[in-house]
């Protein structure tokens, strides 16, 4: 297992090609991808870049990690043709071999010869991981085997380093271990010993060096957090093979995107990521410019890079986007109303909330007839100007923070959809109730497919994309009246470390029953906790969110850090550790195999018992 560089990406591209060129007649090519909009992007631009080789390739859903488990033995392992499998957002965390190994076992009969997971499909058959989910699984990096790769974004982190220089010291066999290293207390500094620096040491000092290593894998595993999007890796490699176009640039775009609707990363570091695809917007999109293209010389075989005139479907534009929901997309009253920043910023789900906004309104001089109705039939006069008025106005209001540095795309010279809003409408496409499988579980193929069809439609009056977003103003209602629920009853509880709330159970509560949805649900409950809390001056506290499935007798579990412009420690949610260690402690049976680990699924039997676990397990300092 190796650890790869994204700027080795090339090399990475040549061996799919390659060996798609060595077996012409077998679909050698296979994309496993994870169920999040950055993923599904991921996947969009490599399946592009696979079809101009052509290179056969397949592409497959994955939910969790019990559904890898399924899928390598009843898709992969005897798919011998396959010479690439490509995870997208998926595998990074867990030791994947020895996952799949486990697989394997379980699906041998007593008494057949043991089946190795490193000759399954083939010998020759290569894994690459591009995972923005942390930590990495170390065993994907220090074995070996030239069977797995990781490819890094390249972001430091010392306590990684540390432990993969030191790898055979951590993993020495001894027969007695010094127990020292239980007591909790942090790592120390210690000077990086080779393998015959540490040979050469007294057995206490040997032992000594074991403890402190660790005490420093655990701290390494102690939290989880995200790293750069995929999506921007592989706009990386589009980059290096001269492909670049507006078409994937939007990918890249929406993919980082997503990491900024659903929190996964700190405001600056989005804030930075956007500044370089600004260049690149820029690049592609200035007057008399056009995209790259390659083009073949075909007697001498020689490929340059060329540029074509831009079409006119699709032009990107940098903005600095208002934080406000689909605004384009219904009534300008439903988009304030139903924005996170502002329900939490003014309080709307009290009455004085309310009043704050219909003074804002009046303020900015829009008659509420205008605003009732559909932003796009708003008089000229009221929306022109409206842009400048909400911020001048919004700022009396403590709305200082109502812009962030965004994208649009303009589609037939007008139609213009923000990179925001075609987020959401991919993820109420992923994650909106629908058809039931055999086992009672929507068909996550289904919707996987929707999904991917809504972020490549055309413009906003693609069918496909005004039903994503017809969904996504759905659930937007539905989080918003939640939310206000939860506030207006005080079902949360302030537990020293985090606030708690368990959701009742009722006909809306079903639609939270999909991780990224409840998430979204815990991050506005956060928020407006927050803001309403005067005693500790907007301090930011995480929020366990835990909400009901009845016909299976089980919670569905999130843990959030709240707004990622207010995080403290980097966004590293300890909450997985502490699932972990509740369950083990409180004998809890919960389902923890998600890509996120601060999400899982708890037997409602055993909800408050796992929950006193947490309580007791959790360490915000990690």
């Amino acid at each position: 297992m190796v650890l790869k560089d994204r700027a080795e990406l090339p090399d990475v591209w040549s061996w799919i090609r390659d060996s798609a060129a060595e077996n012409l007649d077998a679909q050698t090519c296979l994309l496993l991808v994870g169920h999040d909009v950055d993923a599904i992007a991921a996947s969009t631009m490599l399946t592009k870049l696979l079809e101009d080789e052509p290179v056969p390739y397949k592409t497959v859903s994955v939910k969790d990690y019990r559904d890898l488990s399924r899928i390598y033995v009843e898709q992969i392992a005897q798919a011998s043709e396959l010479r690439s499998i490509v995870l997208l957002n998926c595998g990074g965390i867990i030791d994947l071999l020895a996952t799949l190994q486990e697989a394997l076992d379980a699906d041998t009969p007593d008494g057949a010869p043991q089946r190795r997971a490193e000759e399954y499909p083939h010998r020759e058959c290569r894994w690459f991981v591009l995972d923005s989910h942390r930590p990495y699984s170390l065993e994907n990096l220090t074995e070996e085997d030239d069977k797995v790769f990781v490819i890094h974004d390249g972001e430091d982190n010392r306590d990684m380093d540390e432990l993969m220089s030191q790898v055979d010291i951590l993993t020495a066999d001894t027969d007695a271990e010094d127990a020292s290293d239980e007591e909790e207390e942090p790592p120390s500094q210690r000077r990086r010993l080779s393998v015959d620096e540490y040979n050469l040491l007294s057995p206490d000092s040997r032992a000594d060096q074991r403890a402190g290593l660790r005490r420093l894998c655990r701290r390494y595993y102690s939290a989880s957090w995200h790293g750069t999007a995929t999506s921007l890796l592989l706009w990386s490699l589009v980059q290096s093979l001269n492909k670049t176009s507006n078409e994937l640039l939007w990918l890249a775009i929406v993919g980082l995107s997503d990491q900024l609707v659903h929190e996964r990363i700190e405001f600056e570091k989005y804030t930075m990521e956007a500044q370089l695809l600004q260049t690149e917007v820029a690049a592609l999109n200035q007057d008399g410019v056009g995209e790259q293209t390659q083009v073949t010389d075909e007697a001498s075989g020689v490929s340059v890079s060329v540029r074509q005139h831009l079409s006119s479907s699709m032009k990107l534009d940098c903005v600095q986007e208002l934080r406000v929901s689909l605004m384009r997309h219904w009534s300008l009253y439903d988009a304030l109303y139903h924005s996170s920043y502002i329900a939490s910023r003014l309080g709307l789900y009290q009455t004085k909330g309310r009043t704050k906004l219909d003074e804002w309104l009046a303020r900015m001089g829009v008659p509420l007839d205008e605003c009732k109705q559909e932003y796009s039939y708003m008089r000229k006069e009221y929306k022109d100007p409206l842009y400048d008025k909400m911020l001048q106005y919004g700022a009396e209001f403590g709305l200082i923070n109502l812009t962030y540095p965004s994208f649009r795309r303009i589609s037939n010279y007008t139609s213009q959809l923000a990179a925001a809003d075609l987020v959401v409408a991919v993820t109420a496409m992923l994650e909106a109730p629908g058809a039931e499988d055999s086992e009672g579980e929507r068909s996550h193929v289904a919707s996987f497919a929707s999904a991917k069809a809504t972020l490549c439609s055309g413009g906003v009056k693609d069918v496909v994309l005004r039903e994503g977003l017809e969904k996504a103003k759905v659930l937007v209602k539905a989080t918003v009246a939640q939310g206000q629920n939860v506030l207006t009853q005080r079902l949360y509880q302030y537990l020293g470390d985090f606030y708690y709330v368990v959701l009742k159970p009722g006909a809306d509560t079903a639609r939270f029953l999909h991780p990224q949805a409840l998430t979204k649900l815990a991050l506005f409950v956060a928020d407006a906790l927050r803001e309403g809390n005067t005693r500790r001056q907007g301090e930011p506290k995480p929020l366990l969110m835990a909400a009901p499935n009845p016909e299976r007798s089980t919670h569905l579990v999130v843990a959030v850090l709240g707004s990622a412009r207010h995080w403290k420690g980097f966004g590293r949610n300890a909450f997985g550790t502490a699932f972990h260690a509740a369950a083990s402690d409180q004998r809890a049976h919960i389902a923890h195999d998600g890509f996120e680990s601060s999400v899982c699924t708890v037997a409602s039997a055993d909800l408050q018992n796992f929950i006193n676990g947490v309580v007791i397990r959790y360490n915000g300092s990690s």
